[in-house]
């Protein structure tokens, strides 16, 4: 199943009040909240624009993909596969936050090349 990402994305931003983001880049409240929930079923391509111009992503980012347990046998190396998260920026923050200071700073300094 296809789902949207979105709000993925806006914690891994920083991003604390979701609503007032979307607002802010021109969406209605009832939209904007829609979005933040993950319960809109479609994105036209000019909101998804919108949004990955403001998000520093691609549309891909926005998509996440839960394989259900049969498509899980049959489609492993599926292109769709790609877009299966499994919780990785849950895992990034976990992996960050036990690094010891001093390996967090060499993080930090790799991360600004990126």
């Amino acid at each position: 199943m296809l789902q949207f990402n979105i709000s993925a994305i806006l914690k891994a931003r920083d991003i604390p009040h979701h609503t007032k983001f979307f607002e802010k880049l021109g969406f209605s409240p009832s939209t904007a909240s829609a979005y933040k929930n993950g319960k809109t079923a479609a994105l036209s391509l000019k909101n998804v624009e919108i949004i990955c111009e403001a998000l520093n992503c691609t549309p891909n980012d926005l998509l996440e993909f839960i394989p259900s347990a049969r498509q899980q046998e049959k489609m492993p190396n599926h292109p769709l596969a790609a877009l299966s998260r499994q919780n990785s920026t849950q895992q990034a923050i976990r992996l960050l936050n036990d690094l010891p200071f001093s390996k967090l700073q060499q993080a930090v300094e790799i991360l600004k090349t990126i």
